[in-house]
């Protein structure tokens, strides 16, 4: 993928309130886009009303219980916490841990390209894709609300996406040669 793509991979979506998507400038942006403009809007302790303590928690798991190859199950959890102090202090600490276990599996058969059938398999090849993929990240940011239209803030993050992955292929193959018997009954 391209450099753009990487970075944003590496955005944790638990410090994201909103997208806003935009299809075409406004007279406030840039003309640059061509197809538009997207603006991720981080979450902010002014962001609800009224502002007050907020503490959330979300978890879960999988697990492949009848696949040999997921051993333990995969834990992912979310934590947010915001709240507002003397009404123009706002903190917003928002964290969360995802770990994804894909396991694929597949087969091909290369067939003899003859005309008389029933072709035979001259090749087969099978699959076996195990990735694991590891995101963690979190955020803290302040916000300072000095009248209603005028706020100042700053944003602490740190996030970590990592993919291993282990493919294992075996393929069975022969020749593409049949062997034929002359007039004579020789091969």
């Amino acid at each position: 993928g391209s450099t753009r793509e990487y970075q944003f991979q590496q955005v944790s979506s638990d410090s994201i309130e909103r997208f806003e998507v935009v299809k075409s400038p406004t007279p406030d942006m840039d003309a640059d886009p061509i197809g538009g403009a997207v603006n991720m809007v981080s979450k902010s302790a002014f962001d609800r009303s009224p502002a007050v303590r907020r503490i959330g928690f979300s978890g879960g798991g999988i697990w492949r219980a009848f696949d040999k190859r997921s051993k333990t199950p995969m834990r992912n959890y979310s934590l947010s916490y915001s709240e507002v102090f003397g009404g123009n202090l706002g903190v917003s600490i928002n964290y969360a841990h995802r770990k994804h276990y894909n396991p694929i599996t597949g087969a091909s058969s290369s067939y003899a390209n003859i005309v008389p059938d029933p072709a035979y398999t001259y090749s087969f090849t099978t699959n076996d894709f195990r990735m694991i993929r590891d995101r963690w990240g979190g955020d803290i940011k302040l916000d300072y609300k000095l009248s209603d239209h005028t706020r100042f803030y700053g944003t602490v993050t740190q996030s970590s996406h990592d993919e291993h992955f282990n493919l294992l292929v075996e393929n069975y193959s022969t020749a593409q040669t049949v062997a034929t018997r002359d007039a004579a009954g020789n091969l």
